[in-house]
Formats: structure tokens, sequence, C-alpha cells
């Protein structure tokens, strides 16, 4: 696929799917050219299917060109000339070519600056490729963004058991149309990131041409494709090693592109009812390929690819590490990714539909793996797809049961060659083994449009992972510099462990190791010295002014929520002052009407107090009223007494002469008289003192009895003892 317009016509197909979930409608531009090219004559359907594949690079299948013979006659593409038992014959039609739907104007412009982004990282490092070969470059791998270049030199990891070891120098038997194919491939994914970044509506346009592409491949190489809505229910699809490994953040880029698109892609695999599985070697692979460089730092030996960087950076992350390892099989069903064990007696029951022999042979097809183990487990999840298959050969994903799902486009297309060639499979059959850009577009026809997520996301984790730093272009650095000063050597490292530093490396060798020369390493370095420290410096300087600028808000985020704090605690303190004053008042009435109820209680208290005294007093005086009544008869017995003991005396002496002399008489009368008057003038004289004892105790008795009668006895005995 070369054209421009080819191109423009893979970006309809997924504006037109898009928007009306039709995915026929959309396809139809992609057959004018290929019709127009051999108007007037006989439509041949696998004449046509070569056609659409010299022109698309898409393998059509002639049962799915007939499939849109009538379609293509309804639209005026193809006139029909008979019909024999319902098997039409069709003539090609002059189709006069329309505009591009979308605008080629718009596509050249993009090429013209991809054109000119890519000279300005060629020029540094003398490499010339001619315009028309990046033009093509860039089309092809936004069709096959699966940047095979990349994929034939990969990163280097560590070494150890269970791991995917790969090479960190080229082959050297490597041809120049490889190396070629490896700096096209940076120079595209670095390009389709950077529109991401400044050019979105560019973006979507490149999205849209790789979205198409896959849309359609998938459309026209089944001869069966799912239909808008349709589920893929009890469909098992295997994930490989390095879906999972993205989809557990431990993935070669280990960025969140690839992790966003590995857990998006699962999402859609349940989302249209498949089963998304993992075979437990594969289980076994990912643990090795987690633990190995975990041991490697332990023991101090080199650790390479992104865990290795991470190991290197933080202390903490081994200790994380370990804990994954222990969790492992939790987090994969975490995911939603079911463990399908497969042992070695299931396996020798089945080799019956496909032999020992036969994987053997697919493991020496699949093309070359520096790790051998990688290579044997690849062939080994192949052969078991067709093992739990058994006979079924299927034409359509409802009887396919099983499909093995890898990120290798290498590995999809060689074992597909090996089976046909083998005659192991038929042409019309699904494969065993399809790359994860297939399932993409599987699972976007099914969800009718509604699913372009995906493939805007794997495009972006592929064009990431591409242009991520690679530890053989860093290795080779350190170790020219660590030749020449061990202090240099440090100091690179330290550059390299900022990311933007890593990634001006990549630019300054377009990710070719090969370009790292002992005439020009130095010079590199110094430019990656140099810009790198400027870049770091702008980072820096826009995260200070970040920080000052998140500070300033922050400041004044915080100082209005404390003035509002403070307002409403203001506004609580007087509402709360306001409430304390009015209960104070509330008290302070209260407090008045008591002080005021006291003293009329004090003042009843003191009146009563007073009636009572004077009560008392008054009684009190009667009951001595009482006793001086009582003295004074008191007296006047007295008086009567002597009286009338002075009467009787007279009488005796008067009546009864004989019986006392005279002399006795007179002196009795004397003394009756004395007595009289004595008595008499004391009593005038000295009242209280005539009698006294006998007076007072009349007079105390009776003012006792007195008192006794009216209440008051203990105020008079209290006033008598006084």
């Amino acid at each position: 696929m070369q054209t421009s317009r080819a191109v423009l016509a893979f970006a309809y197909v997924a504006e037109q799917f898009g928007r009306t979930g039709d995915l026929a409608t959309g396809l139809l531009p992609l057959f004018a050219p290929v019709i127009a090219k051999r108007a007037g004559q006989k439509f041949n359907p696998e004449q046509f299917a070569t056609d659409v594949a010299e022109m698309y690079d898409i393998e059509m299948h002639p049962y799915v060109a007939e499939e849109f013979a009538p379609r293509l006659a309804a639209e005026g593409f193809l006139i029909q000339t008979a019909n024999f038992h319902q098997n039409a014959a069709y003539e090609n039609v002059q189709v006069e070519l329309a505009a591009a739907p979308i605008s080629e104007g718009a596509l050249n412009s993009l090429l013209e600056r991809f054109l000119q982004f890519a000279e300005n990282l060629l020029r540094p490092v003398g490499v010339e490729i001619s315009r028309q070969m990046l033009k093509d470059g860039l089309l092809d791998r936004l069709v096959q963004p699966d940047f095979l270049g990349l994929m034939l030199r990969p990163d280097r990891t560590s070494t150890g058991p269970h791991t995917l070891v790969l090479r960190s120098e080229p082959d050297a038997d490597e041809s120049a149309s490889d190396t070629q194919r490896l700096r096209i491939d940076y120079l595209a994914a670095r390009f389709i990131l950077d529109m991401r970044n400044k050019s979105p509506q560019d973006f979507d346009l490149l999205v849209d041409i790789s979205s198409g592409a896959v849309t359609a491949e998938v459309a026209l190489t089944l001869q069966h494709p799912p239909g808008s809505g349709e589920d893929l229910a009890d469909l098992r699809i295997v994930l490989d090693g390095p879906l999972i490994m993205d989809a557990l953040g431990f993935g070669q880029d280990g960025l969140e592109s690839g992790i966003q698109y590995a857990r998006r892609l699962i999402e859609s695999v349940k989302k249209a009812k498949a089963i998304p599985v993992i075979f437990q070697h594969t289980m076994e692979e990912v643990e090795g390929a987690i633990r190995s460089p975990v041991e490697n730092y332990e023991r101090g030996q080199p650790v390479y690819g992104h865990l290795g960087r991470r190991l290197l950076h933080n202390s903490t992350f081994a200790p994380y590490l370990r804990s994954v390892l222990r969790d492992l099989p939790q987090l994969v069903t975490d995911l939603g990714v079911q463990v399908l064990p497969f042992s070695n007696i299931d396996r020798a029951k089945a080799r019956v539909f496909f032999t020992e022999k036969n994987e053997e042979k697919l493991s020496e097809e699949i093309g070359f793996y520096h790790n051998n183990e990688t290579q044997l487990r690849d062939a080994r999840s192949i052969a078991d797809v067709l093992r739990i298959r058994e006979r079924a050969r299927a034409k359509t994903l409802k009887e396919a049961q099983i499909l093995f799902v890898t990120r290798n486009g290498r590995l999809a297309r060689l074992s597909r060659q090996f089976l046909l060639r083998s005659g192991l499979m038929s042409r019309e059959y699904l494969p065993p083994c399809i790359t994860d850009r297939y399932l993409a577009g599987l699972l976007w026809i099914t969800q009718g449009g509604g699913g372009s997520h995906l493939s805007r996301e794997r495009l972006i984790s592929n064009c990431t992972a591409a242009i991520s730093p690679r530890r053989d272009v860093v290795t080779k650095v350190h170790r020219f510099l660590e030749n020449l000063s061990q202090v240099r050597a440090d100091r690179f490292d330290a550059l390299m462990t900022n990311e933007r530093a890593e990634h001006f490396l990549m630019d300054r060798t377009i990710g070719d190791v090969t370009l790292i020369k002992d005439s020009n390493l130095e010079a590199i370095y110094r430019d990656v010295e140099l810009i790198a420290g400027e870049r770091v410096a702008a980072q820096k300087d826009e995260e200070m002014a970040n920080l000052r600028s998140s500070h300033d808000a922050a400041l004044a985020t915080q100082r209005a929520a404390h003035e509002d704090a403070m307002r409403t605690t203001m506004e609580a303190a007087a509402e709360k002052l306001q409430t304390e004053s009015t209960r104070l008042l509330q008290l302070e009435g209260q407090l008045a009407e008591e002080r005021e109820r006291k003293s009329e209680a004090e003042a009843a208290v003191q009146r009563l107090r007073s009636e009572r005294a004077e009560h008392v007093a008054l009684q009190v005086a009667r009951c001595h009223d009482a006793g001086a009544r009582a003295a004074k008869w008191a007296r006047v017995r007295v008086g009567v007494t002597m009286l009338l003991i002075s009467v009787a005396l007279g009488l005796l002496t008067a009546f009864l002469p004989e019986f006392f002399p005279h002399q006795v008489i007179v002196i009795t009368v004397v003394l009756i008289v004395i007595t009289q008057t004595f008595t008499v003038a004391n009593y005038l004289i000295y009242p209280e003192a005539a009698l006294d004892g006998y007076v007072r105790r009349c007079q105390k008795n009776a003012s006792n009895r007195r008192a006794i009668e009216l209440g008051v006895e203990q105020e008079v005995t209290q006033g008598l003892g006084n």
C-alpha cells in the first residue's frame, strides 16, 4: 500500500463506521479504484481479491469478494450479466472516482510536517532517507503499526531462567533494509506522539487511518465477519505474556499508555461476552519475567529494561516485586483473566489433533528468538489452541472456540503461513493465532464503532513502546564514557535517571545503536548533556512556576478558606455571645426577682418576728401580772393569818383568864399589836421584803402556770432567771 488516496479511504472507513455502524458503506470507497482498474471486464472474485491485496496490503479471501458482489452491484460498481441457479455473474463498471471523502490536502500537509520532523532528527546523526521512502514509511506504519524493525532488533533484558532474553546488538548479517526499517519505525512513532501532544486534529486523522485499516482487514479476511452488536459468547481469548505484563504495569515500556490499552482490551473482551484466559505456562513466563530481574538485582548483577530501571532508581521496588510474585495469581484474577490449565496429560490425549512433531516444526518456522524458551512457549500456545479445538474447522468466531492473541504480528503471520503451507489449515479457516490489533478490530466491529478508543490507545501504546529508551543505546554510551572517565560515566548514569534525558538520547540516535561510533559518541554525549540539561532546567523552571502558581493558588484558597473559617467562627462566636448575653440578662432578671422575693420574705419574717415578739412580750407581761397578783394575795393571806392568830389569842385570854395569868394576857396583847403594826408598816414600806421567800414562790408558781397556759414558758423562765 503506497498511495495517499488509499490511506484516506481507510480514514473514511473509520469515520463512516464510527458514525453509522454500517461497515459495508464505509468499505465501498476502497473498492472504487479496484473496480475502475478493470472496467468492462468480467468480475472475477479471485482477481478482485488479488487487486485489493496489491492496493491495500490486505489478504482478501475470494469468498469474501463473492459476498460483497451483490452490494457492489447495488451501489452501481458492478452490473449483473447473468444468474445461473442463484450464482450471479457480474461485470466491472467504469466508476468515476469522486473526491476523497477525507481531504487529501490535509494528509499531504501532515506528510510534509512529518518530513520536516524526520529530517530534523536525521540531520544531526548524518543519515539520509529519501522523502518518498519517509512518506511511504509513515503511511505503511499507520496501516500496520507494529514497528517490525524494532521487533527484529529488540532491546536486551536481564538474563536468567524463564525470562525473555533479546539481543543487545544487531546481527552481523542485518540487511540495510532492516536497519532502514528500524529508523523509520522510530521516526514514525515519534511523530505520531508529537502530533498527539501538539495537534489533536491531525492525530485524530492518524487514528482514523489506523482504525479504518484494521477494520477493513477484519471485514475482508473473514468470510463471515461479526456484525454490529453480535457478542462472542463462550469464545476464549488466550492472552500472551506481554499483554498480561502490560496490564499488570510491568510491560516493556512500563508507561500508562500500555497499561491502559491492555486493560481496555481485556475489558472489551469481557464486554463482548468472550472469556479472557491465560495458559498456565504463560503464567510461568510472566512470573519468570518479574522474578529474574529481582534476583539479578539482589545478586548485584546487571539488570535492564523497564523493571531494571525501576529497580535501580527505587530501592523499595524489589520488595514490592517480591510481594507481586507472591500474589501474582490473585492479581491476574483481579484483571478478570482466568488461568486455563492444559496439562501434559491433556496434551498427550490431544496430540492426535496436533502432534508433537508438528509443534517442533512450528517452533522452527516462527522465526528467530534469542530466548529459546520463549520460542517454545509461543509454539506450544498455538499448538494447544489447535488441540483444544480438536477437529473443529472454524470459519466464524462462534466456531473458533478459542484464539491465541499476541502483540507479535510476526508470530501470527508466520504461524498461519506454516499451517497453510503444511496443509494443516485451509485458507478460509480462522487461524489459531491473531494479533491484538486484529482482535481490537473484531471488538470494534461487534461494538458498532463504539470501541474506537481501543484503536487510539493501541496506536499510542505501540508508538510509546517504539520510542522507549533502549538499553543497548544507553549501555554503549556508558561503556564508551567508562573507558574515558568513570566520573563522566557516573554523570551520564545520573543524567539517564531523567526521563527527558533518556528520550533525548533516543532522538539523538533515532534509536539505532549502530549510529553510535567512536568518532561521534563523545559529541552525542555532549549534545545530550547540553540539551537535556537545558530541557531539565526548563522543566525545573516550569515545575517551579507551576509550584509557585499552585502555591499561590493554594495560598489564596487557604486564605479564602481561613477568612471564611474566621468569618464563620466570628459569626458563630457573635451568635454564641448574643445567646449568652440574652441568657445573662434573663439570669439577671431572674436574680432580681429572687432578690425581691427574698427581701419580701425577709420583711415578712421580720414582721412575723416583731409580731411574735410583741405577742410574747404581751404574754410575758400577762404572766408577770399573774405573778404580781399572786404575790399580793400571798401577802394578804399572811396578814389575815397573823390577824386571825392575834384575834384568837385575844379571845383566848379574854374568855379563859383562869388559864392565863394577867401578865401573860397583857404580854400577848402587846405582841399582837406590835406584830400587826409591824406587818402593816413593813408591807407599806417594804412590800416585797416581808415574807419574801413565800411571796416569791407564790409569784413564780403563778407566773409559770400562766406561761404554760399561754405557751411562753421558756421566755418567762429566762426572764425570771435574769
